[in-house]
């Protein structure tokens, strides 16, 4: 017979080895960038010429991210609720609530079988919104997906409250955001 301190001791090390997965599995987030060809702008002008839809936004925590197959192709990306502050362009002059939806280039994935975890997959150098910060948003209306998606990944989003560090990172690295989000910035009344 196994003497009981022992069995105790292997008790205590599965029920550790189990809890520490169960919780890395809720935790652990690696990150894939997926190459995606878009367009380039170069200015503001450029840029709200493309847009449908401009606004100030603040990012709500509620987001969902669809994984699913369209015929022959896959579709997926986060939709997100934000709410509208201030309506800064609308070409499609369609009413607006409060808040939108927005279909940001981004989505996650749970990590299947011994990997815990889950992995957060992004097009371009697209940072996804934080919940609480603000960004102006260049939005293009999609009537397949009956949303509107941010324009041309990275160029379409800005963060005007300079909470959103991740979103610095493309910036600093790439001269182009960086000259179109000082252009952005000084049309719209921002100061960076």
């Amino acid at each position: 017979m196994y003497n009981k301190p022992f069995m105790f001791v292997v008790l205590i090390i599965a029920l550790i080895a189990g809890g520490s997965y169960i919780i890395a599995d809720q935790t652990i987030v690696n990150t894939i960038t997926i190459d995606a060809d878009h367009q380039i702008f170069n200015s503001y002008q450029e840029l709200s010429e493309d847009a449908d839809l401009i606004v100030e936004v603040t990012a709500t925590d509620e987001s969902v991210h669809i994984n699913k197959e369209e015929s022959e192709s896959e579709t997926r990306y986060t939709v997100t609720r934000v709410e509208i502050n201030q309506v800064l362009g609308n070409k499609g002059h369609q009413e607006l609530k409060d808040y939108i939806h927005v279909l940001e280039p981004t989505y996650i994935v749970r990590n299947k079988g011994i990997y815990t975890g889950v992995t957060r997959y992004t097009y371009g150098d697209y940072t996804p919104m934080q919940a609480g910060y603000r960004y102006v948003l260049f939005l293009s209306w999609d009537e397949k997906h009956n949303g509107y998606w941010i324009t041309s990944l990275e160029q379409g989003k800005f963060n005007v409250d300079q909470k959103d560090s991740a979103e610095r990172a493309p910036a600093e690295k790439i001269l182009q955001v960086k000259a179109l989000k000082e252009d952005v910035f000084e049309h719209l009344g921002y100061s960076d």
